[in-house]
């Protein structure tokens, strides 16, 4: 038996999200674009972050002593991710004083839903034209 990735369970996660967005479409008997779909889609909450524990561990310091998300620079998915991951420890130690870094970082992993996804534009629309080619036949 093989096991999945991070990664394919992220794209599996995405793809069903696509398909509920062109279903909820259907139902109201609109026609939407492919960009609008997958517009939608990105914006649906998946079910986690998709990260490891370590992932968070190695790069979580040094992200929050670069302050990413300061400044008025337009910042890129994987950019917001991060933001959210720190903005979600942050809400964890907050609650729980005694809490250590480890317990936010397996709370996070764990337990913790992001807003979005977080996929660049291009893999979205690989992953529509993977999901959607044949349910998606109407639409130039």
């Amino acid at each position: 038996m093989s096991q999945k990735t991070l990664s394919q369970l992220r794209d599996a996660d995405f793809a069903k999200s696509l398909k509920e967005s062109l279903r909820r479409y259907r139902a109201m008997s609109v026609r939407p674009t492919s960009t609008q779909i997958i517009e939608d889609a990105l914006a649906a909450r998946p079910q986690r972050f998709y990260l490891t524990y370590r992932t968070i561990e190695a790069r979580i310091n040094r992200l929050r002593r670069e302050a990413i998300g300061a400044g008025g620079k337009k910042l890129s998915a994987s950019q917001q991710q991060w933001v959210e991951v720190s903005a979600a420890i942050n809400r964890f130690l907050a609650r729980n004083k005694r809490a250590t870094m480890s317990d936010a970082i397996n709370h996070v992993v764990n337990f913790a839903r992001p807003s979005r996804f977080f996929i660049s534009e291009r893999k979205a629309q690989q992953l529509f034209r993977l999901t959607l080619r044949r349910e998606y036949h109407f639409v130039k």
